[in-house]
């Protein structure tokens, strides 16, 4: 887990984790994103992804992956100025994945 203090205050978190795809592959998943409505659009979300990317790297991880509902606006629009791309789908979940 990554978290963002601002002021002493949590402003923000993305837990990421070692993830196996059913075919045997591994990846790095970033599991969960939040970041406090008076924090957004300031750069914050950017840099816990970047840190959880980092993470993944040093442990050998090559691609990257997180799901999210499709109305996730937001959260896509995030994930797709970071490089990453609309995989599919996995349920009611779109995957988006972006490859180091």
């Amino acid at each position: 887990m990554f978290v963002a203090v601002v002021a002493e205050s949590l402003a923000g978190h993305t837990i990421v984790r070692r993830e196996t795809w059913e075919d045997g592959s591994t990846f790095g998943l970033f599991s969960t994103f939040w970041v406090e409505p008076g924090h957004r659009r300031s750069g914050l979300a950017s840099r816990l992804v970047a840190s959880g990317e980092r993470w993944m790297r040093e442990r050998g991880l090559t691609v990257f992956r997180t799901w999210t509902d499709p109305g996730n606006a937001p959260l896509i629009a995030l994930m797709g100025g970071l490089g990453y791309a609309i995989e599919g789908e996995r349920g009611e979940f779109v995957v988006l994945r972006k490859e180091a």
